[in-house]
């Protein structure tokens, strides 16, 4: 009986064994047919425009929506946002479109609410200005470097794939 007990073991063992490998070998073909499948590198890059909702003036503003304007892409639009016409964000989005002049860059202000949340309120009101069918929604708190658009919006060169998000 001890003998048969330790069979059975045995080969529920290399049963798993084999399941595991089998699992490993089912992923591995997987990952290489999905490289074999990854998006062209000279496709063309789609427009796009970035939503950046502001409230106030926070440290290294200015620095961070400079961030965005100096993409290493070649169709973009910018659309800032605020709720306040003398919101302390203003000066630094004055700054950014007398530099950047050549950029397509919007500013919404519009007090506007929809629902509680303050800042899906000012994405909303933002939505109207938007030129470009793909939406990027950055906040304004962050510093990208110059592929961020490039990186961000490359999966989406894959039509399964419908939402990107960086967490």
């Amino acid at each position: 009986m001890q003998g048969l007990v330790m069979g059975i073991g045995l080969g529920l063992a290399a049963a798993a064994c084999a399941c595991t490998l089998l699992a490993a070998l089912a992923s591995a073909i997987a990952g290489a047919r999905r490289r074999r499948q990854a998006p062209d590198a000279r496709a063309p890059m789609p427009a796009v425009s970035v939503l950046k909702p502001l409230c106030g003036h926070e440290p290294g503003l200015y620095q961070q929506l400079h961030s965005i304007c100096v993409q290493d892409y070649p169709n973009f639009q910018i659309v800032l946002g605020l709720q306040n016409p003398h919101d302390s964000a203003l000066p630094a989005v004055r700054l950014l479109k007398y530099q950047f002049d050549a950029l397509d860059i919007d500013c919404v202000i519009d007090a506007t609410r929809h629902g509680a949340n303050a800042k899906v309120s000012n994405l909303i009101n933002m939505l109207p200005r938007c030129r470009h069918d793909l939406l990027v929604m950055a906040d304004s708190d962050i510093q990208v470097p110059p592929d961020y658009l490039a990186r961000v919006l490359a999966p989406l060169a894959d039509p399964t794939v419908g939402l990107v998000t960086c967490p």
